[in-house]
């Protein structure tokens, strides 16, 4: 199964499912960009080549084996996440994805929540046998409140947020970055992921930031315009958001801000390396 998803400006095409070798950083090889290339060409009007690839990365997938079930072979594995109650006090949670983390959390908790209502009902939770139904942590837990939280950035956000940064703080700010040159903060090229200009960079702010776009301008916007230069004139990201990145969000490298502050690691290597 190969998809083509649409994102911040490109297309993610993908994925190839092999087994490989463990190793800290994995990476694409050339064969599984060509069979991914392969694989989409009949579906497009113009065949995408190699020098259409931006960037390639890979990750090595774990495949949780759950212990009670019958271990025949990797085809059986789950592609999930597995919760396990080692009947020792111990929870385990392995497997799962970066989409279904709040769902793990939530499953998580569940089996430590009954394995500390097995516990009570063993010792009383104080060594008294047999705690009352209505005093053990089953009964006194809450149904969990993950689907109802909000994300970081979500309280404040509106639809109009992008626009309201173009109009107010960030508009002078993007035109002094723009006038002291060098990192390309004013109109981006034609070749664009995200179109030009400082309306574009607004939209980025908005959808990567949320609410807390507003401290992001306000840096960009703060002192000579330095901050509101673009790290890669094609990619509406600004020198603030490192800044932004390092003192709220535990930042501490170029490659944490490129590939997981920032997406342009994933999006454009050569936008990536001019950012460094």
């Amino acid at each position: 199964m190969v998809f083509l998803l649409p994102w911040l400006g490109a297309v993610i095409a993908g994925t190839t499912d092999s087994v490989a070798p463990i190793t800290l950083r994995p990476r694409a090889t050339a064969a599984e960009v060509d069979w991914i290339l392969e694989a989409v060409a009949p579906y497009l009007a113009v065949p995408a080549s190699r020098a259409d690839v931006t960037s390639t990365w890979a990750g090595i997938r774990p495949l949780a084996a759950d212990p009670s079930a019958d271990p025949a072979g990797t085809e059986n594995i789950l592609r999930d996440h597995v919760v396990v109650d080692e009947g020792d006090g111990m929870v385990t949670v392995t497997g799962g994805k970066w989409t279904t983390y709040r769902l793990m959390a939530e499953h998580a908790v569940d089996a430590a929540i009954l394995a500390a209502d097995k516990a009570d009902a063993g010792t009383g939770g104080g060594g008294a046998a047999g705690a009352g139904a209505e005093d053990r942590l089953a009964a006194r837990a809450t149904p969990c409140r993950t689907p109802t939280v909000a994300v970081v950035g979500a309280h404040g956000y509106k639809p109009e947020l992008a626009a309201r940064l173009a109009q107010q703080r960030y508009r002078g700010a993007v035109r002094a970055g723009a006038d002291r040159g060098g990192g390309g903060a004013g109109e981006a090229s034609s070749s664009s992921s995200d179109g030009g200009g400082e309306a574009a960079v607004a939209r980025h702010l908005a959808r990567a930031y949320g609410d807390r776009a507003a401290a992001v301008a306000a840096l960009a916007a703060a002192g000579d315009g330095t901050l509101a230069r673009r790290l890669a004139p094609d990619h509406p990201v600004i020198a603030a958001e490192v800044v932004y990145a390092a003192r709220h969000e535990y930042c501490q490298t170029p490659a944490d801000f490129l590939a997981r502050r920032s997406r342009l690691a994933f999006l454009d290597v050569r936008a990536a390396e001019a950012g460094a």
